[in-house]
C-alpha cells in the first residue's frame, strides 16, 4: 500500500503519475486468498 498512498500524496519523485486520483494494490496468496484495496483521493 505505499506507493499507491505516495502517488496520491504526490511524493513518488520520478515515479510520480501526473494526476494521479486512484491507486489499486492486489495481493494473492496461497490456497486462493487474496486481497485488493482501491484508495481514492
Amino acid at each position: 500500500m505505499c506507493e499507491p498512498a505516495w502517488q496520491l500524496r504526490g511524493e513518488a519523485g520520478d515515479r510520480q503519475v501526473a494526476g494521479a486520483r486512484v491507486g489499486i494494490s492486489a495481493n494473492q496468496g496461497l490456497f486462493g486468498h487474496g486481497s485488493a484495496v482501491i484508495a481514492v483521493r
